[in-house]
């Protein structure tokens, strides 16, 4: 259909099926990627497109935008749309898996250089398991930053202010995390001039070994725990106003962004020891939502129609979260 000067595109929050056309005079139905209706087509004069608007009120439809048209309109573009947000969950679902796999196999292979009191000569004797563990982290980098790109558009629909920080978060995260991975490199090369050296002064060694252990220790609480638990509550709360995912997902998810926080201040101030009883027990809400989310995802998606409630009057009505 080729568009006029009076043809336009109106946004209204949720969806609507194609059974609404002809209440709206006609005008083609198509759904945008975040659950929203996109009303298109030619609207004959100002009187008709204030009477659209009007019955948009009546119906307590919120409306987003009325946008006038100067090209041409696909009639594909709300499926393609769709289409894109079904990729998107099962890209997110899978960077959760792979973030919970590679951080858990590259924490276990850096065992030479981070258990053992004699890391100076286990880090050299280990060199290919500690870059194979430094490997493992930067694939969790990727998923972090993979995490964040695919998660923004989605987040930004409804909140902007909350995406932004939550992107920003997420690279700050993925920052400090490559921190740490360099600084266990680093150890594998101190420890194979250790055991290249003929007469190594050890203690030397030992304080410069010291100090890079303590920033990898670091980084592991301020990037996978304190920045954790602010990513989680910032996309947790999103999910649980829109119910783009099953609010039970979204509730563990806002617990376990609180419990894994406190988690990061407990080992700050030396409450709790980084790798304890009590730090295992307050991830497990985070990783809890982490897994499911991601099952959820891949399987299901996102929720197609997250604010559509019906009414008493059997008219479609949007609930304001």
């Amino acid at each position: 259909m080729a568009n006029q000067s009076n043809s336009y595109q109106i946004q209204i929050k949720g969806q609507l099926d194609q059974r609404w056309a002809e209440w709206f005079e006609g005008l083609a139905i198509s759904q945008t990627a975040q659950g929203d209706t996109l009303l298109i087509g030619e609207i004959v004069d100002q009187a008709a497109l204030y009477r659209i608007l009007r019955k948009i009120r009546d119906l307590g439809l919120p409306l987003i935008a009325v946008v006038p048209l100067n090209q041409s309109i696909l009639p594909t573009e709300g499926a393609h749309a769709m289409q894109n947000q079904r990729r998107n969950a099962i890209l997110i679902g899978i960077y959760f898996i792979l973030a919970a796999v590679t951080s858990i196999v590259g924490l276990i292979m850096y065992g030479p250089l981070l258990n053992q009191s004699d890391y100076l000569v286990a880090g050299a004797a280990n060199g290919n398991q500690i870059v194979f563990a430094a490997l493992m982290e930067l694939g969790l980098v990727v998923t972090a930053v993979g995490t964040a790109v695919t998660m923004f558009p989605i987040l930004r629909q409804y909140s902007e202010r909350m995406a932004l920080a939550h992107l920003c978060f997420r690279f700050l995260e993925a920052v400090v995390i490559t921190i740490g991975i360099v600084s266990m490199l680093a150890l594998l090369t101190l420890s194979r001039e250790f055991s290249s050296a003929t007469a190594p002064d050890e203690q030397s060694y030992r304080v410069v070994g010291t100090a890079l252990i303590a920033i990898h220790d670091w980084t592991f609480i301020i990037g996978p725990n304190f920045m954790l638990g602010l990513n989680t509550i910032m996309y947790s709360y999103i999910f649980y106003r829109t119910r783009l995912i099953p609010r039970p997902i979204a509730i563990i998810g806002l617990i376990g962004s609180n419990t894994v926080f406190l988690a990061a201040l407990l080992e700050l101030f030396g409450v709790i020891e980084q790798l304890s009883t009590w730090g295992a027990i307050l991830a497990i809400p985070v990783a809890l939502t982490e897994m499911s989310l991601a099952i959820w995802l891949i399987i299901k998606g996102f929720n197609a129609n997250p604010t559509i409630k019906q009414s008493s009057s059997s008219q479609f009505v949007l609930s304001n979260h």
